[in-house]
């Protein structure tokens, strides 16, 4: 509540005042003041004015004094008439009806008329002479007040206060009264009225003045407001005009943009078709591919069977069944005839022959064991042909990849493996499946004797081709590394 919060800043500085510190009591007691100036309050104002200027007085502050007067002054000035504050004896003055030490107070106002005597402060000077005529007449020493209400109007008519110096005439006029010096009365008297008439017409013409003033910054203002309104009412039909304009062009603006934007997007709508159109075809030229490859290879796994199963139950049994009748010769026949152990010897190479192909047409560990043990067993073929082969399979899963696809993993495989066992003069082989992430990654590498890559696929080798196709089969990808005299190495990816 700012009208109350300045109390406990009074309360403070009274505390410190009692207890002699003035710097403190100074410091509160200001703060006080301007909360109570900031709350309007002109009583509460009154108060805090006279009490500082106590605080002041009894401690030889002339320099605050002297402050405390011009708010005090402002403040007695804010709602009367210059006659008002000529007469009525609203002062600092009845400070001294309070005070049972007058002697004290003559010494510190006879003080303060030297400090500001120093400084040069006329207007403190004449107001302590005022006080001071004031203090003599409540000890009925009416010369000594009129000697100084007399300083006092003179040094008020040298700051220019007309105020105060009718106050101190006023004064003059009552002591001289009061003493029956009629003749001073009187002159004191005409000196007053003369200088509260001149007072009222300055007040008159000053309000005057204020009229005319006012009268003319209204009509000023008035101007200004019409032609504000005409300036006002010129700029919204201009920004009107010029909001319209700007409308229509973004308007014009915003349909050529649309047709621009339809024209191209239809535009980019037909290339669209027209690349999704090329994409379809070529897609189903792709899956007709694919058919027909799928097809060539069931075709070729299905022949593979076939021959596998004739080669095995046919030319198989009939091999067995040769290989048993000439078995059958007698023993001196057999034991003498160097063409008999030949022939028996390549009848035996014939039937291990017909059995290695038809497993090699149709392994029966694929059939069996899955990929897995398909690929054991290619493993076991390699190291009977005098290579170290490391198999690696990493993830595999046959389930998910299914039936098909193990059977283009082994053939690809298979492939590979018959390439290095024929051409690649190699020590050791390293064969490796590792599935991770849905891909199958195939690796199989060899320290053969290598080849260049381009005089191969320019020969088109019929396995080479086999290959190809069982990677377009999986939907993959491809890749043949090799350097002559360093190895090669061939990495297959596609998608489980």
């Amino acid at each position: 509540n700012t009208e109350d919060i300045w109390r406990p800043y009074w309360g403070l500085a009274q505390l410190y005042d009692e207890r002699g510190d003035s710097e403190k009591a100074d410091e509160y007691g200001w703060k006080a003041l301007e909360l109570v100036e900031k709350s309007g309050n002109r009583a509460d104002y009154g108060f805090m004015l006279f009490n500082l200027f106590s605080i002041y007085f009894r401690n030889d502050r002339f320099d605050r004094m002297a402050d405390i007067r011009k708010k005090r002054e402002a403040w007695q000035a804010g709602r009367k008439t210059g006659r008002e504050i000529m007469e009525i004896p609203e002062h600092t003055s009845f400070l001294f009806f309070l005070s049972d030490d007058k002697a004290d107070l003559e010494n510190r106002l006879v003080r303060a008329i030297s400090h500001y005597d120093t400084s040069g402060n006329l207007f403190s000077k004449a107001y302590c002479y005022e006080d001071l005529g004031d203090l003599y007449l409540t000890e009925k020493k009416p010369d000594k007040a009129r000697q100084s209400y007399a300083e006092a109007g003179r040094l008020f008519q040298l700051t220019g206060d007309a105020f105060r110096r009718g106050r101190n005439l006023h004064q003059l006029y009552l002591t001289a009264r009061q003493q029956g010096d009629f003749p001073a009365s009187l002159q004191y008297l005409e000196a007053y009225q003369a200088l509260a008439d001149s007072l009222g017409n300055a007040e008159t013409q000053a309000s005057l003045n204020r009229l005319e003033v006012r009268y003319e910054t209204e009509k000023k203002e008035q101007e200004l407001r019409i032609n504000r309104l005409e300036l006002t009412q010129k700029t919204r039909e201009r920004n009107l005009l010029l909001v319209s304009s700007i409308l229509l062009a973004l308007l014009a603006a915003g349909i050529f943009l649309a047709l621009r934007q339809r024209l191209h997007t239809n535009k980019k709508l037909a290339e669209q078709e027209a690349h999704l159109q090329t994409q379809r075809i070529l897609q189903l030229e792709q899956e007709k591919k694919l058919l027909s490859l799928d097809a060539m290879i069931e075709g070729q796994e299905s022949e593979r069977i076939r021959i596998a199963k004739d080669l095995h139950d046919g030319l198989g049994g009939l091999l067995t069944a040769i290989k048993s009748h000439f078995g059958g010769l007698n023993e001196p026949a057999r034991e003498q005839s160097q063409l008999y152990r030949k022939t028996y010897h390549l009848i035996d190479g014939a039937c291990v022959e017909v059995r290695r192909i038809a497993h090699n047409m149709m392994p029966g560990a694929l059939m069996l064991s899955g990929l897995s043990g398909a690929l054991e067993d290619l493993a076991v073929q390699v190291r009977e042909n005098g290579l170290d082969c490391h198999l690696e399979t990493i993830g595999l899963d046959e389930d998910r990849l299914g039936q098909t696809r193990s059977v283009m993993v082994y053939r690809i495989l298979q492939e590979l493996v018959n390439n290095i066992l024929k051409h690649a003069e190699a020590r050791e082989v390293l064969i490796q499946l590792l599935v991770r992430q849905g891909e199958m990654m195939i690796t199989v590498e060899d320290d053969g004797c290598g080849f260049v890559p381009a005089n191969a696929v320019r020969k088109k080798s019929l396995g080479l081709k086999n290959i190809e196709a069982r990677v377009q089969f999986l939907k993959g990808e491809w890749q043949l590394d090799s350097v002559p005299g360093e190895g090669t190495t061939v990495n297959v990816r596609f998608v489980v």
